[in-house]
């Protein structure tokens, strides 16, 4: 029942503000220092089991006319590892990388909107797909088409090795079974549908016409 302070800071010259990511044995998160002339970004995790700040890895932007360096956008780290969307500078040229740490899956990423990744399978959203892709085959395993190819694709979360849930846009939240290549609603369409969260075999999303709001909570595991 007690409240502790992992970390505190401050969002200076357009860095984000820390993204909180979770798996059963830790919490992780980033800090960026920025200052005029160089931007560092810090990846951390709060060990449950050492009840121990860990400091993984530390990246220097430096700014200017031409930036050079490496700029880490967002993470994911699961019991999977982590994997992380990146840009690396070099002589002011740009390149968007999306890559895991133990270096099973790298691949150059535009345009991405959410990510997330299992032992098996990387999964990215952009505006009009989401792809799943197989790590060890490194290629396409599923696609997956909104009804316009204006929608965007987010929020992933794996029941199981090839069993995933995901939303499209903020309206419908869909279930794969990556195995076979299926896709069925897992809830109708609604004004707005938050972001699912799988905790302990229960999945609980909130459901909103404009009006009142609806959380559902479903137990997996029965």
């Amino acid at each position: 029942g007690n409240i502790n302070m992992l970390d505190q800071g401050i969002s200076r010259y357009d860095t984000a503000i820390p993204y909180l990511d979770t798996s059963s044995k830790r919490v992780s998160w980033m800090t960026q220092e920025a200052t005029p002339v160089r931007t560092k970004t810090i990846l951390k995790s709060f060990d449950i089991g050492e009840d121990a700040i860990i400091i993984h890895q530390d990246y220097i932007l430096k700014e200017g006319k031409k930036r050079n360096g490496l700029y880490p956008f967002d993470f994911r780290r699961s019991d999977a590892g982590l994997i992380m969307h990146t840009s690396t500078f070099k002589n002011g040229h740009q390149t968007p990388t999306l890559e895991t740490f133990d270096g099973t899956f790298k691949r150059r990423m535009n345009g991405l909107i959410d990510f997330e990744h299992n032992k098996k399978y990387v999964a990215t959203g952009e505006e009009g797909s989401a792809i799943f892709m197989n790590k060890k085959a490194q290629k396409t395993g599923y696609r997956f088409k909104p009804s316009d190819n204006r929608l965007t694709v987010d929020a992933f979360r794996f029941l199981s090795a090839d069993r995933v849930i995901f939303r499209e846009s903020i309206s419908k939240i869909w279930y794969a079974d990556l195995a076979h290549g299926t896709v069925a609603p897992l809830t109708d369409m609604a004004d707005t549908t938050s972001k699912p969260i799988y905790v302990n075999g229960k999945l609980a999303y909130a459901v909103s016409d404009g009006a009142q709001i609806e959380f559902h909570v479903i137990d997996l595991k029965k």
